[in-house]
């Protein structure tokens, strides 16, 4: 188990996202919407559901990371990741903790 900062695991984020592999990762961070602590089996590169509308905002913008959710029903898996909240990360058989 490795600490790192926050920054250090959007970029491990990003990178994977754009590395094009489609492997599952988790990540565990904090909800914006009520402050609960939510753990996330996902993967990025899942187009199979996407009806090709886009998003009405840049997630960017929102310091969001967008991923598909492996714990959801079929077709309702999309979800955002708040970047600033982000505790830990398992990617590529690593495990990371983010310094507070």
């Amino acid at each position: 188990m490795q600490t790192i900062t926050r920054a250090q695991a959007v970029e491990i984020l990003l990178a994977h996202k754009f590395q094009g592999s489609g492997s599952i990762f988790t990540v565990t961070f904090i909800k914006r919407t009520n402050g609960e602590r939510r753990v996330m089996n996902a993967r990025f590169g899942v187009h199979k559901y996407v009806k090709g509308v886009g998003l009405a905002y840049d997630p960017k913008e929102h310091a969001l990371i967008g991923c598909y959710d492996m714990q959801k029903p079929e077709g309702e898996g999309y979800r955002m990741i708040a970047t600033e909240s982000i505790a830990e990360l398992k990617i590529n058989g690593e495990h990371y903790v983010v310094a507070a």
